[in-house]
């Protein structure tokens, strides 16, 4: 779930949200509409803490992942556009890798009835589970779906 609770922000003294209230159940599926300079991205950027409120608050549970591709991209040369969306999906991949080596770690390992043993498998279980929720899948379908 994701919430603003009386959430106000202003730039150079213009109010752009005053007292915003807002709840995004697990199912709901939104869409911001809304004139250019009504406050999308601003709210976009309040969701993923790039931006805080003066007052209010933002609360987003921990089981909820948002990827966010900027309107204005501070990219490179060297990198495509596919790469450069790829990176909206950064803490899938960090989670994939943590998964990797958490394995490595375990596979090299006798002490299988050690507490120390069983927190790795602890924290292998919690990691697969985080990445199901995030139902990551095929990153890479994933992020040509995002650009079709």
């Amino acid at each position: 779930m994701i919430s603003l609770e009386n959430l106000s922000l202003q730039f150079a003294g213009q109010r752009v949200f005053e007292n915003v209230n807002l709840m995004i159940g697990p199912k709901d599926k939104i869409g911001l509409v809304g004139k250019n300079g009504a406050g999308k991205s601003t709210m976009l950027r309040l969701f993923m803490n790039e931006l805080l409120p003066d007052e209010g608050r933002v609360v987003i549970d921990s089981d909820v992942s948002l990827g966010y591709l900027p309107q204005q991209i501070n990219c490179t040369d060297t990198r495509t556009v596919f790469e450069e969306t790829l990176t909206a999906f950064e803490e899938f991949r960090k989670i994939e890798k943590d998964i990797e080596h958490l394995n490595q770690q375990l596979a090299n390992r006798s002490d299988y009835e050690s507490e120390s043993y069983m927190e790795l498998v602890e924290l292998l279980s919690e990691k697969n589970d985080r990445l199901h929720i995030l139902n990551a899948g095929n990153i890479d379908a994933l992020c040509e779906q995002t650009l079709t």
